[in-house]
């Protein structure tokens, strides 16, 4: 019996019988019956190295294609697709399929034949009953299902024909089992290759599942033999899960790729991720949202994530809400889309905007949350962001003040009562007249009035300095200096209202007299005199001068020498 067959009793060509299906193989010539395959290793048809190793895509002759299903992984992407992938099995006892293919089995003719290897029948009866002529054979033919009377030298010669069909169309003529190489896998002296996003490392493999999944970061086509075949790739777009067949496109915008745990390098890529609030992603890519900015929920695409920075606020790179961190202070502003304050130099002061900004102050009067600023008012200095009242008796009439001295202090002869409001002039309030004064200290809330006996100095009639008591020959009334009036005399200072005294007889007091001046010989007077008078006739000879001499009075016209 030829290698690929076997002949069992009865025999009548060395092509007797096919060795069988897929499991079945017949390594050499004269067997009686074939020899089992076992699993992890395939038969060929040949011994030569030009043979074709067999791998089912269609059902081979003999075999059908059964409705049973097994459930497999086909391709991978971020959600695994399953498919149904149906089995080849024998044809049954009684059936036949003489080509590979996906067809079904024929059964084979009861009342002529009977089952035979299936691919064809064992003819037993002839067609329409009666007996064979001498020299005549039965034959079954596969085409027409029937059996064919043909000569009997023929048999050998058709027996030989179909043999080497089985050798060319068929596994059921095996000659050579081989030990399944790695990335395949051999059940019933089938080899199939690994499926792709599967590795086998090892000979004689027999798990459909071979060794595994490719590993993630890695993707392993059909005959894959390890579980990191082909990197991923460079690219932040391309990931691959574990058990992929091919890389994969990030195409969710939103989305970016990871590389598997325990890897440092950026590469490869594994998993696919939404982003997360604070970030954007493109092209597999995530990145923080810009400063000045925030990203409160997921999947943003531009840096521009969800808006800008609430004003009085700051927002660092990869903020997630808009109030990520407080200004600072009153010395700092914080405008929206803020990501560093901007510092309040002297002469301004901070202030909150927008259409709440007296409610946002209620809530915080230490402007810890300011986003504005204005130049100082004037009656207000300004430093680290805060406006302050020009002190108590300071004024200040510009902007951008940053001295608490402002313009200067209340002006000689003016006064400043403690206000809550500040001064814009040097002089809020004139003294207001002679019988007041205001000292040039700067300080004075109200005018003070002159004493008694003094008169007031200063500028003008109503913005007076201080006072001074009144001098001998003078008097003082509501703060204005007189001198005392012909015929009188102010001897002492600080004169009140008048001068004090009348002139004595004998005395002369012009105006303004300190004290009364006596009268010289000559001349004389009664009192109250402003000056003496002379004494009647003229002094104009010896005689008469030296009767003058002997003058002995002054306080009446009888003093003088002629009486």
């Amino acid at each position: 019996c030829s290698k690929g067959f076997f002949c069992p009793s009865g025999s009548v060509s060395q092509y007797q019988r096919a060795c069988g299906g897929t499991n079945k193989v017949c390594p050499i010539a004269g067997l009686a019956e074939p020899l089992d395959v076992t699993d992890g290793s395939y038969t060929i048809t040949s011994d030569s190295s030009n043979s074709t190793i067999l791998a089912l895509t269609d059902c081979l002759a003999g075999y059908y294609r059964s409705n049973s299903t097994t459930t497999v992984s086909t391709r991978v992407s971020a959600v695994p697709v399953m498919a149904s992938e149906k089995q080849c099995l024998p044809c049954p006892n009684g059936f036949y399929k003489s080509h590979a293919g996906d067809g079904p089995c024929r059964a084979c003719d009861t009342y002529t034949t009977r089952g035979g290897d299936g691919i064809s029948c064992d003819c037993v009866r002839v067609p329409g009953g009666g007996d064979l002529a001498p020299g005549e054979a039965l034959f079954f033919n596969w085409t027409s299902g029937a059996c064919d009377i043909v000569p009997e030298e023929m048999i050998a010669k058709r027996q030989a024909l179909d043999a080497l069909r089985f050798k060319n169309d068929t596994v059921l003529a095996a000659t050579k089992v081989q030990e399944c190489e790695p990335g395949y896998y051999c059940i019933l002296g089938v080899r199939r290759p690994c499926r792709e996003g599967t590795y086998g490392s090892y000979f004689r493999e027999t798990r459909a599942e071979c060794s595994g999944n490719c590993v993630e970061g890695y993707y392993c086509p059909q005959k894959s033999t390890k579980a990191r075949q082909i990197m991923c790739g460079n690219d932040p777009k391309l990931f691959c899960p574990a058990n992929s067949s091919e890389p994969l496109f990030v195409t969710d915008p939103g989305y970016y790729t990871i590389t598997p745990d325990g890897f440092t390098d950026k590469y490869p890529r594994s998993a696919q991720l939404p982003c997360p609030a604070g970030y954007y992603c493109v092209g597999g890519i995530k990145a923080k949202c810009a400063a000045g900015r925030y990203g409160i929920l997921s999947n943003y695409t531009n840096d521009q994530c969800h808006g800008p920075c609430r004003r009085g606020f700051l927002c660092n790179e990869g903020s997630t809400n808009d109030t990520a961190q407080v200004c600072g202070g009153p010395d700092r502003i914080c405008p929206e889309g803020s990501f560093e304050p901007i510092l309040v130099p002297d002469g301004y002061y901070s202030i909150h905007t927008g259409a709440n900004a007296d409610e946002t102050h209620f809530f915080d009067p230490n402007g810890l949350s300011s986003s504005a600023m204005l130049p100082c008012n004037p009656g207000y200095f300004c430093q680290k962001g805060i406006q302050r009242k020009c002190p108590d008796f300071t004024f200040g009439f510009r902007y951008f003040q940053s001295s608490p001295k402002c313009d200067g202090q209340i002006a000689p002869g003016c006064y400043a009562p403690i206000h809550s409001k500040p001064y814009l002039v040097d002089c809020p309030f004139q003294c207001g007249g002679n019988h007041v004064y205001c000292p040039a200290t700067g300080r004075e809330t109200k005018p003070t009035f002159v004493s008694p006996g003094h008169y007031s100095i200063g500028i003008n009639e109503t913005r007076r300095t201080g006072q001074r008591k009144c001098p001998a020959g003078t008097y003082c009334l509501k703060g204005i200096q007189y001198i005392c009036p012909a015929g009188m005399y102010q001897s002492t200072p600080g004169a009140e209202g008048r001068c004090s005294y009348n002139c004595p007889p004998g005395h002369e007091c012009p105006a303004g007299s300190a004290m009364p001046v006596p009268c010289t010989s000559g001349y004389y007077s009664v009192g109250r005199a402003s000056t003496c008078t002379p004494c009647p006739g003229t002094i104009s000879s010896t005689m008469n001068y030296a009767a003058h001499l002997k003058q002995h009075c002054f306080n009446d016209r009888r003093c003088c020498a002629r009486y």
